[in-house]
């Protein structure tokens, strides 16, 4: 296994996780190359990318232990470097990536997601900035 790092977006249900995380795929869009795309037929998706030398998976699910699964098997079949994923503040989600990554001698770096209902996108826009700038930190300290 190549995984190095796992950032998880943490937060309550409907919070915006998963459109923070599209906007993040989109962002990757401009800059990376995405190599995979699996997207089935709800608004959840994973997607690989390659950025400056790194591969990158991101999956925009995360509410059940089910899902978190279903994603840490996505991150193992890309063998990508570095994972994202969306998780609920506490509970199962929780606890099932962190046994995984136990078991892996990972650690998760978990980023609380940030809620503004009156000015959601610009807070979710914020926020992929906090995360592209934890990617380019990770990346310096993995080269």
């Amino acid at each position: 296994m190549n995984m190095k790092k796992i950032i998880a977006l943490s937060g309550r249900s409907n919070t915006g996780k998963t459109q923070t995380l599209k906007l993040l795929m989109h962002k990757l869009d401009e800059f990376g190359e995405c190599i995979e795309r699996n997207e089935n037929e709800n608004t959840d998706r994973n997607r690989t990318y390659l950025y400056r030398g790194i591969k990158i998976s991101i999956c925009t699910g995360g509410d059940t232990d089910f899902i978190i699964e279903s994603n840490i098997k996505y991150f193992e079949q890309t063998n990508c470097d570095i994972a994202i994923t969306a998780v609920r503040t506490k509970g199962r989600t929780r606890t099932f990536l962190n046994k995984f990554a136990d078991k892996n001698n990972l650690k998760v770096k978990y980023i609380n997601k940030t809620i503004d209902g009156i000015n959601a996108d610009k807070i979710n826009q914020k926020q992929v900035e906090e995360l592209f700038e934890i990617i380019d930190t990770t990346i310096k300290a993995l080269k």
